[in-house]
């Protein structure tokens, strides 16, 4: 199988809470497909976590709204952020599914590791004011997908001698972090319930981005913490000649795609899957 790649380590600072999360579906840590503001019914939401997850997504909004201009009834905000639900009803059913829960951790290699390591020690020994000397990521005016405006998110590119070793052999890593409590990310696997996983230096998730919803409704805790993740997105390679590709891929992937683990928004590349390390 051909996955084609693309990778960058992505460094995610901000605070707040993490709130223990139970058994639970859609729309109860975090919008998923319908809003909280002007809801008639918040009480799967309130079941789990009273009023707090409202009250923060309600946060939330006003600080892009403030930040681009607008209201809570109608902005370029609101009004992306619409978009974003739409998309997480609409895009998973009509995609293809390859494992039956959707996502998997697992450890990555240690020969891919050991160079991924060294390659972030050489950053963070070379920037000066790390992390903030970084460049920051750009996010387009108004987009909801991640608090851009409290807080940058920042990139650093591979250099090509790591992507070709390593990238090709593992898809998504988490590098490095500093952190005062575990910051898990959220996925709503193909079985419609939230899943939390929580991975340290050195795991991997997969996951099928496509059609599991994913995020972190629960901001990073901590003033000066920091969370370093490898980002690769690929795609099943198919051979435009052959009747066979669904089945093929089906076997390559893999049937084993339960996690150990119990562990929100979907991409918008069809039949796309992001690993996340």
């Amino acid at each position: 199988m051909n996955y084609p790649y693309t990778a960058s380590i992505i460094l995610l600072l901000s605070s707040i809470n993490i709130v223990a999360a139970q058994q639970f579906g859609v729309d109860v840590s975090f919008p998923i497909h319908y809003n909280f503001i002007g809801a008639d019914d918040l009480a799967k939401t309130n079941a789990v976590f009273g009023d707090e997850r409202v009250e923060t997504y309600k946060k939330y909004m006003q600080g892009c709204i403030n930040r681009y201009g607008g209201d809570d009834t109608e902005s370029e905000c609101m009004w992306n952020d619409e978009e974003r639900l739409r998309l997480n009803l609409n895009q998973p059913q009509a995609q293809t599914n390859y494992t039956d829960i959707g996502f998997k951790k697992t450890k990555l290699s240690d020969e891919t590791w050991s160079l991924l390591n060294a390659f972030w020690a050489d950053v963070k020994a070379k920037e000066e004011n790390f992390p903030d000397s970084l460049k920051g990521e750009e996010w387009p005016a108004a987009n909801t997908y991640v608090n851009h405006w409290e807080r940058d998110t920042q990139i650093h590119p591979l250099d090509n001698s790591l992507r070709k070793v390593s990238l090709s052999k593992d898809p998504d890593r988490h590098v490095d972090q500093e952190v005062a409590e575990p910051w898990p990310l959220e996925v709503i696997g193909h079985d419609g319930l939230a899943h939390n996983i929580t991975i340290n230096p050195g795991e991997v998730v997969l996951y099928e981005s496509h059609s599991v919803i994913h995020g972190r409704p629960y901001a990073l805790r901590g003033k000066n913490s920091y969370f370093a993740n490898v980002f690769v997105h690929f795609k099943p390679y198919f051979d435009e000649d052959s009747d066979d590709n669904d089945e093929t891929v089906r076997e390559d992937v893999g049937s084993d795609s339960s996690s150990d683990d119990d562990s929100w928004s979907s991409d918008d590349d069809d039949d796309d899957t992001r690993d996340e390390l």
